[in-house]
């Protein structure tokens, strides 16, 4: 056996191929850490650490029985082999796939056909977690609850832009959007669905992976908003305005998703339109965040209005809202 140890950003990764016949399958050791830890010693002696990763580790045992059962042929779920206690690991075997990021060329036409089949299995997969993880149900959602969740993820927008975005009138779009009478699908949410996190396996098999184990009941659409936007809030589409992709190619996407997840069934296209406005208010809120630290105030300065314009139009394909002020402005702020 051959090994290999590799560093990220939340994980320490053990990689040993095995030797098994003819065959050479690769053996994953995942040991958690926190992005200060240089050392495996020091996340060992992380108390957090240590029962979050016993817990993840029934988490995925229960996701993989939960699809095994399922018996779904174009979704599967990682396998956990074991819980290392003294290393505070996790053992499984390296899935062989692709990540769904890594199968979309920004800036060349996808091959459609064999993509929209990608996303359509990433939506059923979204459909089975909910289902058979997350406690799937139809529920009346509260209003207020909607309500602080857009005041405080404006709050922070607007801190970061330093007021330079128009929130009250998107506030008053957003919320004019909710109706008291929404029921809707509302399931512990996978809280982190993009294209990063769908693998694709060789023979075109959709994989999600890092659901947040402590994630919130939430209605599922912010999940799918998630997966239908995440190209267009990616670096490369932003700083050529959205250039790379077409309108055609997100209505495709748009409608592989609801079709991977909704098999038929009834859908809200508005409840939907409204989580997508919130996801790139979410996107918009980081990106004002990232420009305005220290390390990027002199490219901020520069890249600042043009994001603003970009993700204010962005925004005007799912809300109507007035960009005065200065989502829009020339000014750096």
């Amino acid at each position: 056996a051959s090994a290999e140890l590799r560093l990220y950003p939340n994980s320490f990764m053990l990689r040993v191929r095995v030797r098994a016949g003819d065959s050479q399958p690769v053996l994953l050791v995942k040991m958690p850490r926190k992005p200060a830890h240089q050392t495996i010693n020091e996340a060992l002696q992380n108390d957090y650490l240590r029962t979050n990763t016993r817990e993840y580790y029934d988490f995925m045992l229960a996701m993989w029985r939960a699809f095994d059962r399922a018996q779904e042929p174009h979704c599967f779920a990682i396998r956990p082999l074991e819980y290392f206690e003294s290393w505070n690991a996790i053992a499984m075997l390296e899935a062989q796939g692709r990540p769904l990021k890594d199968m979309l060329v920004l800036g060349r036409p996808p091959q459609t056909r064999g993509f929209q089949a990608h996303l359509n299995n990433a939506a059923h997969w979204l459909r089975i977690f909910h289902e058979r993880i997350g406690d799937l149900s139809i529920e009346k959602y509260p209003p207020e609850e909607i309500e602080s969740n857009v005041d405080s993820l404006l709050a922070d927008l607007s801190k970061h832009s330093r007021g330079r975005v128009n929130t009250a009138s998107i506030r008053t779009s957003l919320l004019a959007a909710v109706s008291d009478g929404w029921r809707v699908p509302v399931a512990r949410t996978h809280d982190d669905y993009h294209y990063s996190n769908v693998l694709v396996s060789p023979d075109g098999r959709a994989c999600g992976l890092d659901a947040r184990r402590r994630s919130r009941r939430n209605p599922i659409y912010a999940d799918l908003a998630t997966l239908l936007l995440d190209p267009a809030t990616r670096v490369a589409s932003i700083l050529t305005g959205g250039l790379l992709l077409s309108r055609k190619f997100f209505a495709q996407a748009r409608q592989s998703i609801l079709d991977g997840y909704f098999v038929g069934q009834p859908h809200d296209d508005s409840i939907l339109d409204f989580y997508c406005a919130v996801v790139i208010l979410d996107k918009w809120m980081i990106n004002e965040r990232r420009l305005a630290s220290g390390a990027a105030q002199i490219p901020g300065i520069i890249l600042r209005p043009w994001v603003r314009r970009y993700f204010s139009a962005l925004l005007r394909r799912y809300i109507a809202f007035s960009p005065s002020k200065s989502a829009t402005s020339e000014t750096t702020g």
